[in-house]
């Protein structure tokens, strides 16, 4: 006996309806969005990642940063390798959905030691910083339009 033959038609019109509306409902019902669990970095910020590849932890900047000692890798996947960690001389990529030119450097305050040049990534590049020897030295940055970067000393007195 097929579970759709009944005595009364009516029952059985209904049981189908509602078995074929809570099986299209599972296969088109949406999957909610979750910012945590997305890797890719936010249009108008400055990313700077954990890892190489552009994985692991992710830090979110928007404006210029004097010391990057005082930021932490808390966006993107949650639990991800580094999160929670500094950033400041502890990011391995980055990519820049700015809009404007950054400038990277290796001590705070936008300064450089003597004999390393700074570096600067246009709108849109994204770079895994081994790869030019960047890698783990990024302790300030500038992101033109977006604040000045006051030395690290008047900063925090």
């Amino acid at each position: 006996m097929s579970l759709l033959t009944t005595s009364r038609p009516n029952v059985a019109r209904t049981l189908l309806a509602a078995f074929v509306l809570l099986l299209a409902g599972a296969v088109v019902a949406p999957v909610p969005a979750q910012a945590t669990t997305s890797s890719t970095c936010p249009a108008g910020y400055l990313c700077l990642y954990y890892n190489s590849g552009f994985t692991g932890a992710r830090a979110d900047l928007v404006f210029s940063d004097a010391a990057l000692s005082n930021e932490a890798f808390n966006d993107g996947p949650r639990g991800r390798a580094g999160w929670g960690q500094t950033v400041g001389n502890d990011s391995a990529s980055l990519w820049n959905r700015t809009g404007t030119t950054v400038r990277l450097y290796n001590w705070q305050g936008c300064t450089s030691r003597a004999g390393n040049p700074t570096f600067s990534v246009v709108p849109g590049g994204k770079v895994n910083l081994g790869d030019i020897g960047w890698k783990n030295k990024i302790s300030s940055l500038y992101i033109e339009g977006r604040g000045g970067c006051v030395p690290y000393s008047q900063a925090h007195l």
